[in-house]
This record gives C-alpha cells, structure tokens and sequence, in this order.
C-alpha cells in the first residue's frame, strides 16, 4: 500500500492501521515520526507539478497493490499561489493527486495478481458543485469556495479515473470531521484551535477509530469488481452526488487539463 499524504491524521492512522494487520506500507509526505515494522517513509514536497512527477517516479507502481490520497490542506483566508501559480490547496488537495494518479495509472498494480484500488479522499457526495470556470480562482477567492472547488474537484477525479482507467478500482472517501491539524489554517494554533479540536475530538471519531473502521472495507474482496462510488464516515457506500454529472465532471477534467498545460502562470495571468 501506498498512502499519499500519511504524515499525520488520518493518513497515519491508516498507515500504522494497515501495517498493524500485516501491510507493507509506504508512507509519502513531508514528514513522518510514526517509524515502525511494515513503514517505510519517502520523503515529498506535493505543492509543485515537478516535484508531484517526481514523487510519482519514486514509487513503486507496479508492486502496488493500493493507492490512498490523504494528502490535504484547508485554503488561507487571502490566496496563497505555489511557484507554478496554482492556489495552495488547489495544487496540494487537488493537483498532485490528478498528477500523481495520471502519472501511475499504467504501472500500477502491473506486478500484482489482483485489481489495483485507488482511493481519493475528500468530501465526495455532499452534492458540492464548485465552479470549474475558475478552477484557479484566478478571477476572484474565497477561502470556503475555493475549497469547494477541490471538494467537487476530487468527487469528478474519481468518476473521470473509474471511466478512464477500467483497469483500476477507484473509489471516493468522505471521513466527515476527523480532529487533525488540518484547521490550524483556519483557526491558528492557539487556544481557539485547542477548543475547537477539542469539541470535534468529543462529538465525533478520533482518525484512528475511523482508520479501523475504513480498513477493513478498503481490502474488502468484494471491490474486486466494483468502481466509481464513495464511502461514508460510516464506510457505508454511497452514490456519488447528483450534481456531479458526466458534463460537470468533464468540465473538472478539462479545466485541469488546460491549468497544467500553461504552467507557470504569472501573477495577472488569466485563464
């Protein structure tokens, strides 16, 4: 298993979760101080396309038997742009996942006797349709619809990638709130983050109940013929939302296709 993004919260809980139940992990990130039997760490910067083809060179695709995207970020209130110009959480929450999967979707699994699984999360099937038009939020920001934009971005990534790669098992996860130091962006790191994670650590799961929970289903044999839906916090399936349709997702695909094809783009710059 690979796990895009597994430094900490949840990727880390599923890291450690499956490794715990007999998985060699590879755990891809900025970070990672969770070193144990079964974990094996490569280091990645995912906010440049470059060092997103990189980190896809460097894993193993073909000896992969699973693909987890936890990798996040939540926007800052004033647009953050990376050194190729996309916004923060667009080319981190987003981009590199496209990138990456892009990338690996022909090696992958190529040495395994079974469906390789790919597994996105985000917040598929809350109905979030964003606005493709500007992807970049190139024409105007705001931090909570711009991470809308990512939220229907990826539901659209895991449709597109069911349709596109038929060799693939590819499915959406919707955790819902997990306590993580995701909103630090949001809340900063004092006392009002402290209260707030807080609050989300007693009314909802800790990522390593969730990760105990999801486990189990993501190796679940009867995805071997399945694709293209998504899994609660529950890790109940659902369908995928009524608004993503075969059109808004195409819109998704496009747009992304045509924001890495003038990389990079200058300040002023519009699409």
């Amino acid at each position: 298993v690979a796990v895009v993004g597994g430094t900490s919260g949840i990727g880390a809980a599923f890291a450690k979760e499956m490794a715990s139940k007999g998985a060699d992990v590879i755990v891809m990130g900025r970070t990672f101080r969770d070193e144990g039997p079964r974990l094996t760490f490569i280091k990645a910067d995912l906010s440049s396309v470059e060092s997103m083809k990189a980190a896809a060179a460097e894993l193993p695709a073909e000896d992969l038997d699973m693909l987890i995207f936890t990798n996040g970020i939540l926007p800052a209130k004033t647009r953050v742009a990376t050194s190729d110009g996309l916004e923060a959480d667009l080319a981190v929450s987003y981009i590199s996942r496209f990138v990456i999967l892009r990338e690996l979707s022909e090696r992958l699994g190529t040495n395994r006797p079974r469906r390789p699984r790919v597994f996105v999360m985000g917040g598929p099937g809350l109905g979030e349709k964003g606005n493709p038009a500007d992807l970049n939020a190139e024409n105007s920001y705001s931090r909570f619809l711009q991470h809308g934009k990512t939220v229907a971005a990826n539901e659209a990534l895991v449709l597109d990638a069911a349709a596109r790669f038929p060799r693939l098992a590819v499915f959406g996860l919707n955790p819902g709130l997990i306590k993580t130091d995701i909103r630090s962006s949001i809340t900063g790191t004092g006392c009002f983050f402290r209260f707030t994670e807080g609050v989300v650590g007693y009314c909802f799961p800790s990522a390593e109940v969730y990760a105990e929970r999801l486990v189990p289903v993501l190796f679940a044999p009867a995805l071997e013929k399945e694709s293209g839906f998504h899994f609660n916090p529950k890790a109940d399936a659902i369908k995928p939302s009524k608004v993503m349709t075969t059109q808004l997702t195409a819109k998704y695909i496009e747009a992304t296709e045509a924001l890495l094809a003038r990389l990079p783009i200058k300040d002023g710059e519009k699409s």
